[in-house]
Order: structure tokens, then sequence, then C-alpha cells
């Protein structure tokens, strides 16, 4: 029979302790970040099951300096808006708390990580400048499906500008190269990236900037403990540069063809 001295029965109870209490932890689930369905480059690249694009480069770099693990889910938007509210989404990156204020659960938000900016793009010919609602009041404008546009959305729920929504911001400018619609807001970036994919899209006249926010990480409230550590890796990815290389692969891609 194998007798136990203190100094082995202490080692053994000190080891059980750690296993005990790291347990737990390991066993934890990973947070599910939403990405929007059917993608809305350059944030979200979806083919088939592959995520792709600059928000999956953000978090599989904050997955190695902080040792969190991410999910990433495609949902279309109202879809993914809805499931955060139930509580089965995590995380919504790249967006602004004026863009959630009317939703259910507001949030919680990371700090400030990069800035984004809508822009109003015409058809061909169709420029024309927009300052103010009332520079669109009586016209039709495309926009993806949820996204919001605070300085612009009560003259749309009033009906004085035509909100006409679609899946994608892709599709928003195939209807204007087509001349279905004459103008659409879409994502700066999205649409020079989109115009790198598809020269053809270059044709589009560009006009105002019509919404201009700084973009967080939007946390459900039951993942407020995360809140520090997430805020801890993207300040470290914002004092490396990190953040801004991030965006720049997108930005300098070469144009297609």
């Amino acid at each position: 029979m194998v007798r136990l001295t203190s100094s082995l029965m202490m080692t053994w109870l000190t080891v059980m302790l750690l296993i005990t209490a790291c347990g737990p932890v390991l066993a934890e689930p990973p947070l599910k970040v939403l990405l929007y369905q059917p993608g809305n480059p350059p944030y979200t690249l979806l083919e088939g099951d592959k995520h792709q694009g600059l928000f999956t480069d953000i978090f599989h770099r904050i997955e190695e300096i902080t040792k969190l693990q991410f999910e990433l889910v495609s949902r279309p938007v109202a879809r993914g808006l809805a499931e955060f509210d139930a509580g089965r989404i995590d995380i919504e990156p790249g967006v602004n708390p004026d863009w959630r204020a009317h939703m259910r659960v507001p949030g919680l938000y990371s700090i400030s990580y990069a800035k984004s900016t809508e822009v109003v793009v015409f058809a061909p010919g169709k420029k024309k400048p927009v300052k103010v609602p009332s520079d669109l009041f009586g016209d039709m404008v495309g926009v993806v499906r949820g996204f919001v546009y605070p300085k612009y959305d009560a003259a749309m729920s009033a009906g004085l500008i035509i909100r006409l929504d679609n899946l994608s911001s892709d599709l928003l400018l195939e209807q204007l190269l087509v001349g279905r619609l004459n103008q659409i807001f879409i994502g700066y970036d999205t649409l020079l990236y989109l115009q790198k994919v598809r020269p053809e899209y270059k044709a589009l006249d560009i006009g105002d900037i019509v919404d201009e926010q700084e973009v967080m990480m939007r946390l459900h409230p039951e993942k407020t403990k995360y809140l520090p550590i997430i805020n801890q890796a993207l300040q470290q990815m914002i004092k490396d540069g990190e953040i801004e290389q991030i965006y720049s692969r997108y930005r300098s891609m070469p144009d297609a063809g």
C-alpha cells in the first residue's frame, strides 16, 4: 500500500483545485458573432459555409490575443437582430448605438475601433445634391433591409422618402446600373470593394455622405464579463495599427480582371 506524505497530499489537492477552477472556463461555449447574409463586403464575404472578410480577420486576431473562442454565424439582418434580442447571438460587430436604439435589447458597446461612412450613389446622369432629407422627398431610395439611417429614417417612415429594401448592396448596385433605381444608400467601403470586384459599377455616380458614425462591437448584456477583454484586445490592435492594416487589405485589393 502506497502512503501519501503530507507534501504529496497538498500537491494533489492543489492540482485538483486548479482543475476544478479551470474546468468551467474551458467548458464555456464560443461567443456567437453575427455576420449578415447574403454578405456585406468587405466586412462579410460568404462562399458556401466559408466565412471571409474584414470581420472574420478581426475576430481571428482577437482570438489570438485573448484566447476567447468565437463562432461566426450568418443570418439575414432582420433575423440576426431578432436572435440578438432573444440571446441567441452574442455579438454584432461594426455598429453604432444610434442604429440599434430602437431594439428591444439595445446591448452594450465596446470602444470605437473604426468609422463607417454611408453615401448616396446615383444611376448615371441622375446625380444631385443630397444635404438634408427634403432633397429626397418624393424619391425612391434603395437600402439594405434592416439598415437604418438616423437622419433620414423619420422621412422614410412618414412616406416622404420612399424606402425600397433589398437583400444586399450588390443587388442595389445592379438595380442602379440597369435603371430600376435612381439612387441608393450604401457604405463607402462596400462600394469601393464592389467596384473592384465588378468594375462596371464605376459608371455610377457617388454623391454626398448621408451618415458617418463611429463603429463598435455590440454585446448582449448577458455577456457583460467579456466586454473588458474585447476592449483590451481592440485597444492593442488599434495601438499596433492592426485594425488599419486589416481595413487597408480590402481597400487596396486590385481590380478584378
